[in-house]
């Protein structure tokens, strides 16, 4: 089984470069949510992000150590619900876009947010997996349901604005930028396990705009964040958190790039940053984690 076998389970495929060497491999990364029908055995099937090889859906990596997959804890995985909206590949990782509630322990009938996950092209484990919460603020409001995302090149007007290079044919993901689609929900609708969060009631959208060059400095402060000793390890749903430890020299953090591979699953909850623009008069930039 490679996908969810019910109609309310969402499932995200895409094709892009990967391990074992991602100059010349693409493989097959699906995002699945849990299904809700049949036995936990063949549930648990399905991982809930993996990457596969092309011409026969096998796991890239099927060692019982280093496995090409990420699964939810065994506990959470009935009452944990990740439903995934999008995935794309950008500048050496793989991205997944997910709704889901903002940690494992928290109430099931609390409000779901969205967030940002991203996989190493050449991690053939998924050792490097890293997500951040995604939001969308406008006019003094929180929209934290994605419904909808697009990798694409701005206008060049939009492009300027954004301080990024007027879009040519020779545009390349430099200059790539994440449309997102957000929507705010009505105060009792938290979405149930078996319904889904994105079959749930909108009161108002949002539409916001980010530039990848923002999304991969965000992803690189959270690892640096746990590199200098602060914060946890998780997320909670897939992993035990434990405390984040100095493992390397303040000098090696700050100069720290996206393509150093690390061996920490990271939830930069403690971290507060927001970076926020307004672009004409309706449309908003955010991203806060």
């Amino acid at each position: 089984m490679v996908v969810p076998n019910d109609a309310l389970s969402p499932a995200v495929v895409f094709v892009a470069p990967g391990p074992p060497n991602p100059a010349s491999t693409d493989v097959v990364y699906v995002a699945a949510t849990r299904s809700t029908v049949g036995l936990p055995a063949y549930r648990d099937i399905v991982p809930a992000i993996c990457a596969r090889n092309r011409h026969d859906l096998a796991l890239v990596s099927d060692d019982i150590l280093t496995p090409s997959r990420v699964d939810v804890e065994v506990q959470h995985r009935d009452t944990f619900r990740v439903d995934y909206v999008a995935g794309f590949a950008s500048q050496g990782f793989s991205y997944f876009v997910a709704v889901q509630r903002s940690s494992a322990t928290a109430d099931p009938s609390s409000q779901p947010r969205s967030y940002l996950a991203r996989v190493c092209h050449a991690d053939g484990s998924f050792a490097s997996y890293v997500e951040v919460p995604l939001e969308c603020r406008r006019d003094g409001s929180v929209y934290r349901r994605v419904r909808a995302v697009q990798l694409t090149h701005p206008g060049s007007t939009l492009a300027r604005a954004l301080g990024l290079h007027p879009p040519t044919t020779l545009s390349t993901d430099l200059e790539h930028i994440l449309v997102a689609l957000f929507s705010s929900t009505s105060s009792d609708d938290g979405g149930s396990s078996s319904r889904g969060f994105q079959r749930s009631t909108s009161s108002s959208s949002a539409l916001c705009v980010y530039t990848m060059v923002d999304v991969r400095r965000t992803f690189t402060a959270a690892i640096q964040k746990c590199f200098r000793g602060i914060g946890n390890t998780g997320p909670d749903h897939l992993v035990q958190p434990k405390p984040c430890f100095l493992t390397v020299s303040l000098y090696f953090a700050y100069h720290f790039t996206d393509s150093f591979l690390h061996s920490l699953l990271l939830t930069p909850s403690r971290i507060a940053f927001t970076y926020f623009r307004t672009f004409f008069s309706s449309l908003s930039l955010g991203l806060s984690f």
